[in-house]
């Protein structure tokens, strides 16, 4: 769950991106999971699914440790850089630095992404 204002904009990286609406301070905790919203959502319970689901969380859903996880809001649009202005720790994701209004904010999916972290480059990446 997102814990600061942000808006989704035409993104550099890829066609969409997630963009501050704030200046936020460097170490700062933007995101964390909160089960009210975000999903964890099991390799059975995926089975379970029409494929056209199984899609979607393919591609907004980072996979870790048997399950996709799905950001029930804005999150899911945060693009992928190796020089993240953010970092993933204990199911949270923290500023890197001080993040001005209207800058994207980026992740890096290694951190958190197995499927990703291990070659599965579902996205395009442009560096």
């Amino acid at each position: 769950m997102l814990l600061i204002p942000t808006k989704i904009k035409k993104s550099k990286i890829a066609d969409l991106g997630l963009f501050s609406e704030i200046d936020i301070p460097k170490n700062m905790c933007i995101w964390q999971f909160n089960e009210i919203i975000d999903r964890k959502i099991s390799e059975e319970d995926f089975k379970k699914l029409p494929v056209v689901a199984q899609n979607f969380l393919k591609e907004y859903s980072p996979y870790d440790n048997g399950f996709y996880d799905l950001d029930g809001d804005q999150m899911r649009h945060s693009n992928h850089s190796d020089d993240a202005n953010t970092i993933y720790k204990n199911n949270k994701i923290y500023t890197t630095r001080k993040i001005k209004k209207g800058e994207e904010i980026l992740t890096n999916y290694n951190e958190f992404d197995e499927c990703f972290r291990y070659g599965d480059h579902r996205f395009q990446i442009k560096k």
